[in-house]
């Protein structure tokens, strides 16, 4: 793209009539080639790629019910979208009624312990190219900092509700904790006839 749109090879575009023409055409080729070597800073530069990416549209909704029999339809692609900005690739899948637990376990602990790379750059309220001196700028980027600090804390408790909402409703945690429960309650039954045996043995 650079060599395509360097103002030497669009020199011919400039055969127009008047002389204000040609300098408005040549103002908009050089701008163009500006805005493509503006873009490839951006791309080679993982910190500026990054930010870059972040302002992506993006569906911030999370799911917070759904009946049994759609959990994986609803929960599946809310945790998809939200893997993009985990710093940790590939993302483990959310599977189906049919996963071993030791992966459901794997699944929510990856999720409970999610890196984000996302960043929040339209969130900076200080523009540092207004700055009056470099202790001014300083002091906007500390604030600027602690505006992003905010934001990313806000974007941790989003995807935690995310993960604590499914976890709420995911049919294989509900069998587990019923199993359980249900054990519990067997163990304590078998408890209570032995201890009762052992009365009625003493009489």
């Amino acid at each position: 793209m650079a060599h395509k749109h360097h103002p030497h090879k669009q020199a011919t575009l400039l055969h127009e009539t008047t002389e204000a023409a040609k300098q408005a055409k040549k103002d908009e080729i050089e701008s163009h080639f500006k805005a493509i070597q503006e873009a490839y800073e951006v791309l080679m530069d993982s910190t500026k790629r990054r930010i870059f990416d972040s302002t992506d549209e993006f569906d911030d909704d999370i799911p917070t019910d759904c009946a049994p029999q759609d959990f994986f339809k609803v929960f599946g692609p809310a945790f998809m979208r939200n893997g993009r900005w985990s710093v940790t690739q590939p993302i483990p899948s959310l599977g189906d009624d049919a996963t071993p637990v030791v992966d459901v376990d794997q699944f929510y602990n990856f999720w409970y312990n999610f890196k984000s790379w996302r960043e929040f750059p339209h969130e900076d309220e200080y523009d540092l190219e207004q700055a009056e001196s470099r202790e001014h700028k300083r002091w906007m980027e500390r604030q600027n900092a602690k505006i992003q600090e905010k934001a990313k804390k806000v974007e941790y408790t989003r995807v935690r509700n995310l993960v604590d909402n499914a976890y709420r409703k995911d049919p294989r945690i509900q069998r587990r904790k019923e199993q359980e429960k249900a054990e519990k309650q067997r163990r304590k039954e078998a408890k209570y006839m032995a201890k009762k045996l052992q009365e009625e043995e003493a009489v």
